[in-house]
């Protein structure tokens, strides 16, 4: 018979890791140390086991990236979605050891997609990323004939220079093999509804990455004046009276799905 996957919660904060596995709860230190530790806990409990996170600012890369390394399938979700599912579930307290829980079962609930494991290059362009004073001469992305080969298609695009392109290939690897709902949801730009009975809200962004969106945002509003496109869009949704940063706002996401679009793999043309 099919061994049945395991599901095991892990709150990452600054210092510390939270972790649960069904009525089993345990602390380590966020440091390299304690992931050993976390990975041989975790091999205990077989092959099936799965990881959920959720993505912490930057303070899950490294647990992540060791339980990658010692071949633990891990999924990082998005913090609004785990924490709609513990509202729906009734759980309204909010504390690390409640939060480990909630992830575990989210992910016995949802079983969320594996995260794919970047690669070394693309480790190394975030941390390069983060530090923006050393994006300038982008050496690395052209050490990577895969990189660079998405940087200039990304920079062919009126709008998107290096930087952005940079800033893109780094905290959005996953561009290129979205859908559109989906690469606008990664990137908190996709609207949401809020309408109840009668009443009938507007439509607002929220979640996503906000350096992805950040960039987004110079990016739109440069091709929203020389993109061709882009500049006809946004003129359009002026013109029929919508506000400057909602019509900026869906540039930037018509802007992302361009880009998606030109990442995705093209079958030869016979």
């Amino acid at each position: 018979m099919k061994a049945e996957r395991v599901y095991v919660g892990v709150d990452v904060a600054k210092a510390n890791l939270d972790v649960a596995c069904g009525a089993e709860k345990r602390r380590w230190r966020n440091s390299s140390g304690d992931w050993k530790q976390l990975v041989a806990w975790l091999r205990r409990r077989g092959e099936t086991v799965r990881v959920i996170c959720e993505a912490s600012g930057g303070y899950e890369r490294g647990v992540v990236e060791a339980l990658q390394e010692a071949g633990i399938t891990v999924s990082v979700v998005q913090a609004s979605r785990v924490r709609q599912f513990a509202r729906a579930s009734g759980i309204w307290a909010k504390t690390d050891r409640i939060d480990a829980a909630v992830l575990c079962a989210f992910g016995a609930a949802l079983q969320p997609a594996p995260s794919a494991a970047a690669a070394p290059e693309q480790l190394r362009l975030r941390e390069l990323e983060a530090q923006r004073r050393h994006l300038s001469r982008q050496q690395l992305i052209a050490q990577s004939s895969v990189l660079a080969d998405k940087a200039k298609k990304l920079t062919a695009i009126s709008g998107v220079g290096p930087r952005t392109a940079a800033l893109l290939l780094a905290q959005m690897p996953e561009l290129g093999t979205l859908n559109r709902r989906e690469a606008a949801a990664l990137a908190g730009l996709a609207p949401f509804n809020h309408d109840s009975g009668k009443h009938r809200g507007q439509r607002s962004i929220f979640g996503g990455r906000r350096a992805v969106r950040t960039g987004l945002y110079m990016a739109a509003l440069v091709a929203a004046r020389h993109n061709p496109i882009l500049a006809t869009f946004y003129q359009r949704l002026r013109a029929a009276g919508k506000p400057p940063k909602l019509a900026l706002t869906a540039t930037m996401r018509k802007l992302l799905l361009v880009l998606n679009s030109a990442l995705k793999p093209h079958p030869n043309c016979a």
